[in-house]
């Protein structure tokens, strides 16, 4: 990425930690963080309902009773593919559990790019309060939390066009959720950008959207193998030619993105080296806080 854009992905994240609430935590204070939960309508096409019995019975029987601060990072709701009308009708109880740690004052609700549609001109209606960013302070630094859309240069520019695709062509066909999330180029360069950000700033930072935990602590080349190799016992199982010719693409393209990657890779002690700088959650699974 050439200077310019750099600085003004930088101009970005700076203007947020700036204008974001601040909360003091210390050794006493509890805070647990999810992103994407991606609420819907409770059709096959809800990414969150899957999880939603795991997430409701962790959070109000563990989280709420123990007095924690739940940080919900972004992509809450699922906006581009429903309206916050239905999605409110069909998790009325999580709304209430919500609300049960807003009296509390203990609940803080970040915008993500699948529900900024809260943020924008003619937005739904919100009952709570929508951060950009929040910066826990403590008195070994600040850890500045995001959902991490706001490290790419164009997320509120195509954020209506997906909202558009999702909702009006992929719904009907009953297609899942494909974003960031799926793409591994796409997942490295964001959370690239945000490591070499916080490393400039000297700032952890905690962030959400590509729905990948960190603590897997693989390089990107691992990860793509891992991935093969899950793809390949999958092709194994599968009968229908047509899923197979599916995944058998997806296996070709992320062969060609591992050649891709040791054609031009560095010596591997230096391949292996990490500075824990940024953190990421996940969905209902606590993966890293």
């Amino acid at each position: 990425m050439n200077k310019r854009k750099v600085k003004t992905i930088y101009n970005q994240l700076d203007e947020l930690y700036e204008s974001s609430k601040k909360l003091e935590i210390n050794e006493e204070t509890r805070v647990v963080i999810f992103s994407d939960l991606h609420l819907g309508d409770g059709s096959s096409k809800d990414d969150f309902i899957q999880n939603a019995h795991l997430f409701q019975t962790a959070v109000e029987k563990y989280y709420f009773s123990k007095d924690f601060h739940l940080v919900l990072n972004g992509d809450v709701e699922e906006l581009q593919r429903f309206s916050i009308k239905r999605i409110k009708s069909k998790w009325k109880d999580i709304y209430e559990l919500f609300r049960r740690f807003d009296e509390k004052n203990m609940f803080h609700k970040l915008i993500g790019n699948h529900d900024l549609a809260l943020c924008l001109p003619n937005k739904p209606e919100s009952e709570f309060n929508i951060l950009h960013c929040l910066t826990l302070q403590t008195t070994a630094g600040d850890m500045q939390v995001y959902h991490g859309h706001q490290a790419s240069m164009v997320y509120e520019k195509l954020n209506k066009l997906v909202g558009y695709t999702l909702r009006y062509l992929a719904n009907p066909f009953r297609i899942k959720n494909y974003s960031i999330a799926h793409s591994s180029r796409r997942q490295y360069a964001i959370e690239k950008r945000v490591y070499h950000y916080s490393s400039y700033r000297k700032r952890v930072s905690i962030i959400g959207h590509t729905h990948r935990p960190l603590f897997e602590s693989m390089t990107k080349a691992e990860r793509i193998k891992h991935k093969i190799e899950a793809l390949c016992r999958k092709y194994i199982e599968l009968e229908s030619d047509d899923d197979r010719k599916s995944v058998k693409k997806m296996i070709k393209s992320h062969k060609k993105e591992l050649n891709k990657i040791f054609s031009k890779s560095k010596p591997p002690f230096l391949a292996v080296i990490f500075i824990i700088l940024y953190f990421m959650c996940h969905a209902c699974s606590i993966q890293a806080v």
